[in-house]
C-alpha cells in the first residue's frame, strides 16, 4: 500500500474505530503520516512507545483502595496515556508506535485495550480508536514478533515507499528543488535504497533523504557536503547526488526561461531537465505561469505533466489563471492533483 492509500485508509479507521497495524520498514512514514491523517480528520492523537513501557502503563497500576463496605481491596488505578483514553470527550486516536520491539507481556495488555473497549473495570472512551505500527523483522530493528491475539484484533496493511507520493510531499513541506528533482531522476533509492546492517552505517530512506534536504537547505559547505550526505544517507546515494548537484548547479537561467518561453533553451539530458522543471515550479506565480506553461509544452508530456503538478503545490494560486483552466480542460482525465493532506 503506498503512502497516499495509506492516509485514506487510516482516516477512515480513525473516524470508524476500526484497529489497524501498519507494517513497514525504519523510515517509511508510518509515523509522519498518521499524524497528518489525525491532523486532516481533526482528531487528538496520543503516541506511545510500548518498547520502553510497562504493561501498568496499559491496565492500570495496582493501588490499595477501599470498598462499599470500607474493607481494604486492591484495584487497577489508570494514569497518564491510559486516564487520557478513559476520560476522552473528543476524537482521540492512540498511536502506539514499534509495537514489534515490545515485550510480550506489554503486547498483551495493549491487546485488551485495542479490543472491546473496557479495561480492569475501566470503560474506554468510546471516542477512541486505535492505530499500532512496527517494523519487520528483516529490518534488524530489535523486532521479536507480535502476539497472535494482538494481531487478530488488526487490520494488518503493509505500507511501501512510493517515489510519485514521497516528492509530491517533498514539494508540499519545502524540499529543495535539487532533492526533488533528483529523486524523480534517481527512483531506486526511494524504493530500494534501505539495506539494513549492524554498522555504524546509513541507508537511504525517506526519512534520511528528507533528512538530507534540510541539510541542504541550512547550506552544508561543499567541502564537506559528501561526507554529510553519507553519513545521513549511505555511501551510494551521496555518490549519486553530489554528481547530480553538479549537473543541477548548470540549469538554464529560469527567469530568461520565464520572460522567453519560446525560444528558452530545453536541456538536452534529463538530469538537468528535471532540475530545472523542479526550479521553474517553484517560481510559478499567477502573473508568470502562462508563460512557464507555453515553457512546458515544448517539452514531452511526462515533464510538462510534473511541471504542472508541482508548480500546483507550490503555488496554488496558478490554478486561477486562464492558462491552467485550459490545461485542466485538455487533459482533464489525467488525475494529477491528489496528494497526501
Amino acid at each position: 500500500m503506498k503512502p497516499s492509500e495509506y492516509f485514506e485508509l487510516a482516516s477512515l479507521c480513525m473516524s470508524r474505530g476500526f484497529t489497524l497495524l501498519v507494517v513497514g520498514p525504519p523510515g517509511c512514514g508510518k509515523t509522519e503520516i498518521t499524524i497528518q491523517a489525525a491532523e486532516y480528520m481533526d482528531r487528538e492523537l496520543i503516541i506511545t512507545h510500548p518498547v520502553i513501557d510497562d504493561p501498568t502503563n496499559y491496565k492500570g497500576y495496582p493501588f490499595k483502595t477501599k470498598d462499599k463496605a470500607g474493607r481494604d481491596v486492591a484495584d487497577f488505578l489508570p494514569f497518564a496515556m491510559l486516564r487520557r483514553i478513559i476520560e476522552a470527550d473528543k476524537p482521540t486516536t492512540l498511536f502506539a508506535d514499534d509495537m514489534g520491539q515490545a515485550p510480550k507481556s506489554v503486547q498483551a495488555s495493549f491487546m485488551q485495550l485495542a479490543w472491546g473497549g473496557k479495561l480492569n473495570g475501566h470503560d474506554i472512551s468510546k471516542h477512541v480508536s486505535f492505530i499500532i505500527a512496527t517494523n519487520r523483522k528483516e529490518d534488524k530493528a530489535a523486532v521479536t514478533g507480535m502476539i497472535e491475539p494482538l494481531k487478530n484484533r488488526a487490520t494488518i496493511v503493509n505500507l511501501e515507499t512510493d517515489v510519485d507520493d514521497w516528492c509530491r510531499w517533498a514539494v508540499e513541506n519545502g524540499q529543495p528543488p535539487e532533492m526533488v528533482a533528483f529523486n524523480r531522476f534517481r527512483r531506486n533509492f526511494l524504493i530500494s535504497g534501505y539495506k539494513p546492517t549492524t554498522d555504524f552505517t546509513n541507508s537511504a530512506t525517506p526519512r534520511t533523504i528528507a533528512k538530507c534536504g534540510e541539510m541542504l537547505k541550512a547550506g552544508i559547505p561543499k567541502s564537506i557536503e559528501r561526507e554529510v550526505y553519507e553519513g545521513t544517507a549511505g555511501k551510494s546515494f551521496s555518490t549519486d547526488f553530489i554528481n547530480f548537484l553538479e549537473h543541477f548547479r548548470r540549469i538554464p537561467d529560469i527567469q530568461n526561461i520565464i520572460n522567453n518561453p519560446k525560444s528558452a533553451e530545453i536541456p538536452e539530458t534529463d538530469s538537468i531537465l528535471y532540475a530545472t522543471c523542479e526550479c521553474l515550479a517553484t517560481q510559478a506565480t499567477k502573473k508568470n505561469f502562462d508563460n512557464i506553461l507555453e515553457y512546458g509544452k515544448r517539452l514531452n508530456e511526462e515533464f510538462f505533466m510534473m511541471l504542472v503538478r508541482d508548480s500546483v503545490a507550490h503555488n496554488k494560486d496558478v490554478c486561477n489563471t486562464n492558462g491552467f483552466i485550459e490545461f485542466q480542460a485538455k487533459y482533464q482525465d489525467i488525475l494529477l492533483f491528489t496528494k497526501i493532506k
